[in-house]
């Protein structure tokens, strides 16, 4: 039977290297792979809508090349395909920062990552879901994703990761709370947070602000709440952070739970999910464990 596989590539995600793009990845599946399509999103959602035909179709392989909105968007159209045969996914750096390429320890550089894909090797990762949205990294509320949503595209483009870093400290320096009633497996907290941020397991463990060694964290959300705390209180948060000690931390509440709603009375409070707006509050998020098959690289980065 021929084997199938598709690239799906974003043309605006970060430097304009289309063409470079497909040619190295051809390249490198050519040997691997009878057939292959090559797909180009023009717009929001081509990348989910793209994904769902490979998917419906039997194709072995989609190769993705985008930021982390773009590997979100194909990921849910692998989750809402009905076909129960999902193919693996393969993720090349082509956007701005393109954290969860380094999450799984690809190297920024999509010449670099393309040579570290393993066809031989795959592993298994969970996927987040917030009302009708999917995450592979993380959603939060507060003050930092408010501020990196307002980076232009220009900036995105021109400075990557330095347009992020600065947003980042601009919200960190502000002290707003947030009215907040979170419902998790089997406890409710309320009272005013500054952040929540809610990880999947595949960014705690590679990131870990906990101790993760005593159990299993696979098919779980991992939920931090940051109490009401000032900029100084905030910056001593991260020796604790860096030591993965944050469960000491009398600032921080960190728990475990498949499934969580987090609502409020106040008006208008933004979320975001790996980077993007995710609209305002409610939100009703669970993990899907084991949800999509990726390639692995055959060496670990950290550039």
């Amino acid at each position: 039977m021929t084997k199938k596989a598709a690239i799906i590539f974003n043309p605006s995600s970060g430097k304009e290297r289309s063409d470079y793009y497909k040619d190295i990845i051809l390249q490198k599946i050519k040997h691997e792979f009878e057939d292959v399509v090559i797909k180009e999103t023009q717009g929001k959602n081509d990348a989910t809508e793209f994904s769902k035909e490979f998917t419906d179709n039997f194709y072995d392989s989609i190769f993705v090349v985008g930021g982390d909105g773009t590997f979100n968007e194909a990921i849910k159209g692998i989750l809402i395909s009905k076909n129960s045969k999902k193919p693996k996914v393969g993720l090349i750096p082509g956007g701005t920062g393109n954290i969860f390429c380094s999450v799984l320890g690809f190297s920024r550089f999509a010449r670099l990552a393309v040579d570290q894909i393993d066809l031989n090797h795959t592993k298994l990762l969970d996927v987040g879901c917030v009302n009708k949205d999917n995450f592979n990294m993380m959603y939060s509320i507060g003050d930092v994703p408010e501020s990196i949503h307002n980076v232009s595209i220009e900036d995105k483009t021109s400075l990557s990761m330095i347009a992020y870093v600065k947003s980042m400290l601009r919200g960190a320096a502000k002290n707003n709370l947030y009215d907040l009633r979170i419902y998790l497996d089997d406890k409710i907290y309320s009272g005013n947070f500054s952040h929540v941020v809610i990880m999947t397991s595949q960014v705690l463990e590679r990131f870990s602000p906990v101790d993760i060694h005593e159990k299993s964290n696979s098919g779980f959300l991992h939920v931090f709440m940051l109490k009401e705390t000032d900029f100084y209180q905030k910056a001593a948060l991260l020796p604790d952070i860096m030591l993965s000690r944050v469960e000491y931390n009398e600032n921080i509440i960190y728990e475990r739970s498949k499934n969580i709603e987090i609502y409020s009375l106040e008006e208008n409070i933004q979320t975001d999910i790996d980077g993007d707006n995710a609209g305002s509050l409610p939100s009703k998020l669970h993990i899907i464990e084991d949800a999509i098959e990726v390639y692995k690289p055959k060496n670990f980065t950290l550039i």
